[in-house]
Parts: C-alpha cells; sequence; structure tokens
C-alpha cells in the first residue's frame, strides 16, 4: 500500500513526531509513503507554515533508519500563490526532495477554514473563484510535480461536504487538467475529503476526465496530520483510480516518477 501525502509535527499543523507517523503506516502495511511537509509562506490567520529544512532532513534520516521496511520519500507540500511563487520557487530550487505537491489552499486570499470569506461569497462563487486562481497558479513556471486536493474546498466544514463537481465546471476544470498534461504534471488523489463529502479529491469524474485527456501521473495520498488518519481511505481510493482507467498510480524518486501497478 502506497500513502504519499503524510505530515509530521515538522509542518506547522500538526503535532505527531514523524516517527510515530512511520510507525502508523508500518502497522498497517504501507511499504510506499512520502512525509509532504507544508511550506505556505504567508498564510493568514497567523499560522506558521515555513518549513525547518535541517530539522526535517535530520526526522527523514531517523526514520528512513527505524521503518527501513518502508521505502520513506522526502516531500513538500507548498502552497500555490502568485504572490509567494517567486519565494517558494527559489526554496524548491536550493533544497533537494523527491516529491513536491504543489496545493491552492487560499481563495479570495483566504482561508476556506475560516468563516468571513463564506459570509462574504456564494458557495458557487468560491468554487468558481477557487478554480480560476489554480489556473492562474499552474499557468506560470510550475515548481511541482502534481496538484494536490482538486476540490479542496469541499473540505472546509462550512461547505456542507459540497464536492466540487465536474458537471458543474466543465471548462474551467478542463483547463487546469489539460495545463497540468502539458506540462507533465499529476492530480493528487486526497482521501481526507471522504469522511465529510464521501468522496475523496478530486471526485471520480474528475479522475476519470484526467485519465481521458491523457493524464498518467497520478497519486494518492491521506493528508494524515495524526496516527489514526495514516494510510485512511487508500485502498478503496486506488480502486477507484483503477476503474477510472488508470493501471498505475506513482511514488516519486528524486522528482521523477515511480509507476506502480495498482
Amino acid at each position: 500500500m502506497i500513502d504519499y501525502h503524510v505530515h509530521s509535527d515538522v509542518s506547522g499543523d500538526c503535532e505527531t513526531d514523524m516517527l510515530e507517523m512511520a510507525a502508523a503506516a508500518s502497522k498497517i502495511g504501507i511499504k510506499d509513503m512520502c512525509f509532504t511537509e507544508h511550506l505556505d509562506p504567508d498564510f493568514p490567520g497567523g499560522w506558521d507554515f515555513s518549513l525547518d529544512s535541517d530539522r526535517f532532513e535530520a526526522q527523514i534520516k531517523k526514520a528512513r533508519a527505524a521503518f527501513p521496511q518502508i521505502r520513506i520519500a522526502k516531500g513538500l507540500e507548498a502552497g500555490l500563490g502568485k504572490e509567494t511563487a517567486a519565494q517558494v520557487l527559489e526554496y524548491v530550487s536550493k533544497h533537494e526532495f523527491d516529491y513536491v505537491i504543489g496545493s491552492q489552499h487560499l481563495v479570495y486570499g483566504m482561508d476556506p477554514f475560516e468563516d468571513p470569506v463564506w459570509g462574504e461569497y456564494a458557495q458557487e462563487q468560491l468554487y468558481e473563484q477557487y478554480l480560476r486562481e489554480t489556473i492562474e497558479n499552474v499557468s506560470g513556471r510550475l515548481f511541482f510535480d502534481a496538484l494536490g486536493h482538486l476540490g479542496y474546498l469541499a473540505k472546509a466544514p462550512q461547505s456542507g461536504g459540497r464536492v466540487l463537481r465536474y458537471t458543474d465546471h466543465r471548462e474551467l476544470i478542463d483547463t487546469v487538467l489539460k495545463i497540468l498534461i502539458q506540462n507533465g504534471k499529476g492530480i493528487e488523489v486526497n482521501t481526507s475529503g471522504i469522511p465529510r463529502s464521501g468522496s475523496p479529491m478530486p471526485e471520480a469524474e474528475i479522475i476519470k476526465r484526467y485519465f481521458e485527456l491523457g493524464g498518467s501521473v497520478i497519486t494518492v495520498g491521506s493528508d494524515a496530520h495524526r496516527e489514526a488518519s495514516v494510510g485512511r481511505h487508500i485502498p478503496e481510493t486506488l480502486e477507484l483510480i483503477k476503474s477510472a482507467g488508470f493501471k498505475y498510480v506513482c511514488a516519486f524518486e528524486k522528482r521523477k516518477p515511480k509507476f506502480l501497478k495498482i
């Protein structure tokens, strides 16, 4: 089994030690995992999503030594944003990673987990703006390997679990997917939305559309921030990915995809 989106207390929003997260992965038989710690400069709401590179590297070495039966990759989840793109690109260019996720975490410059953005804009407007900002942020120099959790807004409690549906935003979603494919970038299927909406991010129809358009690089991750979430909903999500037409899911080494048969 594989889980390619896991956090530890190296990230500003997680309190669980990396060794504990790796132990949880080992217990359920995960063979490939990636710690994708946050880098999201100038994040609103007082969150510190800077990254201590030396500590991260030291923790990765400890985890690999303690759990040699798991192929542990060193990854990054970097926030997308035109104001911080140069800063993130510089950071990525100066540090070595196996895998980098690019994630759209903000809409209208606000965190969707905060109430003001939902009070100021209608839900449909938020979803459309989220996609327009994603298009803007993937239209430049792409520093990442896969786009993270497309449809992230559905994870916020205020969304009511409403999934970002392909049928509601065909043109915008096609634009996102075509840009990724043209640039050799993948999509991440993130299982953390399932408890709230019943669907991973992105939903099944978007996964299928990515395949239809010629996409081949696809990863799967739990977005775990605690031990109990490691590997959660991965098996059924792999089956969903397979049903969309994919025969392989990707791991990464030194920013190169490795295609693992589902």
